[in-house]
């Protein structure tokens, strides 16, 4: 019965269950630099253990839809809502 049991259980490094700021970083295609300000700023959820900054992937994922949806109301352009002049 125990086998059972030990065949199912998947530890967390097996997953991307908290990610580093680095990795944060990578899966959103952004500088580490911008990853750490948008911490600095409490922008992005993350828990902190000593040294080390964890983000969980789900609250990242989150963010992400937040962002997605709060600006879709808007033309793409300026903060305001203008449309951008775009010059080839």
């Amino acid at each position: 019965m125990s086998n059972v049991i030990l065949k199912s259980y998947k530890p967390f490094s097996d997953s991307s269950f908290c990610l580093t700021p680095k990795e944060a970083a990578r899966k959103l295609r952004i500088s580490r630099t911008k990853m750490y300000q948008l911490l600095r700023q409490g922008d992005i959820p993350s828990v902190r253990i000593g040294r080390r900054i964890l983000i969980l992937e789900e609250e990242l994922t989150n963010w992400l839809r937040k962002q997605s949806t709060s600006k879709s109301g808007r033309k793409r352009g300026d903060a305001n809502g203008k449309q951008a002049e775009t010059s080839f």
